[in-house]
C-alpha cells in the first residue's frame, strides 16, 4: 500500500480527500484507526491509557489514506493518481 498523510494545513481530512479522488474514479482506503478508538474497544478502561500512550497514531489517523497500488499500475496510472491528488489538495474540502 502507498500511504499518504496529508498535513492538516491543507484543511482536508482523509474523508474529504477520498471523496475528491472518488470523483476521478480513484479508489482509496482509509488509514487504519487506532484500535483503542473502534467501538469494540473504545469504552474499555485500557483504551483510555492506550490513547495517552499512542498520540502519534491518533494524530495521523484523521489525515491518512492508502492510494491505489499494485503491479498492474502503469507509470501513467501513477502519474494520474498523483496529479489528481494534487488537484484535490488544492481545492477547498468537501463537507
Amino acid at each position: 500500500m502507498i500511504t499518504v498523510i496529508a498535513s492538516p494545513d491543507f484543511g482536508h481530512t482523509k474523508e474529504s480527500i477520498m471523496a475528491g479522488l472518488d470523483e476521478y474514479n480513484i479508489n482509496t482506503r482509509p488509514f487504519f484507526h487506532p484500535l483503542s478508538t473502534i467501538p469494540a474497544y473504545r469504552d474499555l478502561r485500557s483504551s483510555a491509557g492506550a490513547r495517552e500512550r499512542n498520540p502519534v497514531g491518533h494524530a495521523l489517523s484523521p489525515y491518512g489514506l492508502n492510494l491505489p497500488s499494485g503491479l498492474q499500475l502503469t507509470e501513467d496510472d501513477v502519474a494520474f493518481v498523483c496529479d489528481r491528488l494534487l488537484d484535490v489538495l488544492g481545492q477547498p474540502p468537501q463537507r
